[in-house]
């Protein structure tokens, strides 16, 4: 052999190795986590070689770690076209293309990768998220269980699922999941913070509030964080905590317009709307395309009895999402004071065309039935104020059954109970001599304060205190459900009146008590 070719292949054996020493170097830099050093390597080792695939890839994966997503896509895929063969790149390439917003894209690289190497549980979690991104929710589950059957303590693959089932609202299986990412990674701040989600959504507050503390202890300053606690917080009642939440919040991200909108709702719950008013303003202001945001701002203008202005609030927010039910019943609201009250049943009728089984557009809709007159279909809607969640109204857990007004009470002895105000309680025992009147023996559990001033009822045989033991029974009614059972109209109101009288003890007590120039 020659010995210039000697030579020539002794001087490219003396470059591979310096090439190789010089890649070398890279890794064990970039290993150490000095990115910008193993970057500039890199670059040096592609300048010599522009077609060094290993270099190429390296230099993609620091572009994807310092957030340069667009350029670690480019330099995937100039990796990829020198050789296709490697399942990482494709792994890798479906990342980038996920985080730029292009699920088909990245979803065709994962699956190159599987293809490659069928035992990679990082390409079958990708693929899972790039279907959860396409709305393919069952294939992406099937994803995400090949991951962790291949990899039994892949923690993100445990933490995406319970995401996906979290949207179908499978909210056990979900938390399960969320709570087996956590054991095998204990410091997962975003699996505490979705399982304080789940754990609002199956009425929880309690436990939600101690993962959010623990979200918080790992992340201190974390505003989603305090949101969340804020939340969980106002669920419990305790809304002076949830406001200092929200504050804490909006200190962290002063352009936080979810904490703004959650800190205005608090505030109308604790009767300071002025204050609630602005804080809706503010977060407007933040996220001007926040159709739930008009709503609180209307809901607010309500409160402060603007109507007008709370109208169009209302129509803002409809412009901007059409198609929730819960803005038409606030919407009738505003009609409602506004004396517009054909316009105010149509709004819930719109909202009952949307969801139909939403009790308070029923409930809404009964009270301003009752009150144009048509107590016929008025007091059927008004029953819908079981199921309004969040009610003050709850039913009434009795083993016997309820009275409707027809089945007959000859000889039965019938419970009728108070279960709103005491103002409710003493308009509505005016149906009492009429139930009386059907044969029946009636108890009346009405609240401790009207126990006296009751017992002058006719047609009552006992008066109980709400909470006090109820004797043997064999019907009850709950007393604003007795309008219904008696087929109530305008002409056959019981008007019989007095329906009640103080007691002549009383009378005489008072009299004794007040001074003699305020009798009569």
């Amino acid at each position: 052999m020659p010995q210039k070719q000697i030579s020539r292949q002794q001087a490219q054996k003396a470059d591979e190795a310096a090439l190789k020493a010089r890649f070398d170097e890279a890794t064990a830099v970039h290993r150490q986590g000095k990115v910008i050093e193993a970057e500039r390597i890199y670059t040096d080792i592609l300048r010599q070689r522009p077609e060094h695939f290993d270099a190429l890839h390296r230099l993609g994966i620091i572009a994807a770690q310092t957030q340069r997503t667009q350029r670690a896509v480019e330099l995937f895929r100039k990796a990829i076209a020198l050789n296709e063969r490697v399942a990482s790149v494709h792994r890798n390439l479906g990342h980038g293309l996920l985080e730029l917003g292009m699920p088909c894209d990245a979803l065709l690289s994962y699956e190159r990768a599987i293809a490659l190497d069928p035992s990679d549980a990082e390409s079958n979690n990708g693929c899972g998220l790039a279907l959860h991104e396409l709305q393919r929710f069952d294939e992406s589950i099937k994803c995400y269980d090949r991951a962790i059957a291949l990899n039994p303590k892949f923690a993100d693959a445990y933490y995406h699922r319970g995401l996906v089932l979290q949207h179908l609202k499978r909210f056990h299986e979900s938390l399960e999941c969320y709570e087996r990412a956590i054991a095998l990674k204990p410091d997962f701040v975003e699996a505490y913070s979705n399982c304080g989600g789940v754990l609002r959504h199956l009425e929880r507050p309690a436990e939600a509030l101690a993962s959010y503390d623990r979200a918080i202890a790992l992340k201190p300053e974390n505003a989603e964080g305090y949101l969340n606690r804020g939340n969980a917080l106002r669920e419990l009642g305790r809304l002076n905590e949830a406001l200092a939440n929200f504050d804490k919040a909006i200190a962290i991200k002063p352009d936080f317009a979810e904490a703004y909108s959650n800190r205005g709702n608090v505030l109308r719950k604790l009767k300071r709307f002025d204050e609630a008013f602005i804080s809706f303003e503010r977060s407007i202001a933040l996220k001007p395309d926040s159709a739930e945001v008009y709503t609180n701002r209307g809901n607010a203008l309500l409160d402060l009895n603007r109507p007008d202005e709370a109208f169009i609030s209302f129509e803002k927010s409809i412009s901007l999402k059409a198609d929730s039910a819960e803005v038409y019943i606030n919407r009738g609201n505003a009609l409602q004071e506004l004396d517009r009250i054909s316009e105010a049943l149509a709004s819930f009728d719109k909202a009952i065309a949307l969801k139909s089984d939403l009790a308070s557009a029923y409930w809404n809709r009964a009270l301003t039935l009752l009150r144009i007159g048509d107590f016929d279909q008025g007091w059927k809607e008004y029953e819908w104020r079981w199921k309004v969640k969040a009610s003050w109204v709850k039913p009434r857990e009795f083993l016997q059954p309820r009275w409707r007004g027809e089945e007959p009470l000859e000889g039965q002895t019938i419970v009728l109970h108070a279960e709103q105000g005491c103002g409710d309680t003493i308009q509505f025992v005016r149906y009492v001599p009429l139930v009386a009147a059907l044969g029946a023996e009636v108890i009346l559990e009405v609240q401790p304060d009207l126990k006296m001033l009751l017992r002058s009822v006719k047609g009552v045989d006992k008066v109980i205190g709400r909470r006090e033991e109820l004797p043997p029974f064999d019907w009850y009614c709950p007393l604003l459900s007795l309008p219904l059972a008696f087929k109530t109209r305008i002409e056959n109101i019981p008007a019989a009146t007095p329906y009640l009288a103080a007691s002549p003890e009383h009378v005489a007590a008072w009299k004794e008590r007040l001074p003699k120039s305020q009798l009569p």
